[in-house]
């Protein structure tokens, strides 16, 4: 519904590729899934293709992630190196470079 598949960087995976992005998405946590969605463009895909306000994003992120919309926003925000959200709490700062290791293995 939200054109995952449709982002250049996940269109130019073999289908095997994409296969190996969802088993890292469904393997590992809301703060790796976050990263791994900004590297790949989801957030701009949402805001600029399907129109949605971050707000939208994050409540949209969260019923699926079943957690609060409070984590998604916090985790999204954390990436930012200048953000001033709690890195203690909103960990997907963390896993920037795991996230772009595994996309380029997957290539």
């Amino acid at each position: 519904n939200y054109g995952f598949f449709e982002i250049t960087k996940v269109k130019s995976l073999s289908h095997d590729g994409q296969s190996k992005l969802i088993d890292l998405l469904v393997l590992n946590d809301t703060p790796y899934n976050i990263a791994m969605f900004e590297h790949v463009g989801f957030f701009r895909h949402l805001e600029s293709e399907k129109k949605l306000t971050k707000t939208d994003i994050f409540k949209k992120l969260a019923a699926i992630f079943e957690c609060s919309k409070d984590c998604i926003k916090g985790n999204y925000y954390a990436l930012d190196e200048h953000s001033k959200y709690d890195k203690s709490r909103y960990t997907s700062h963390l896993h920037k470079e795991k996230v772009k290791t595994d996309y380029y293995s997957l290539k």
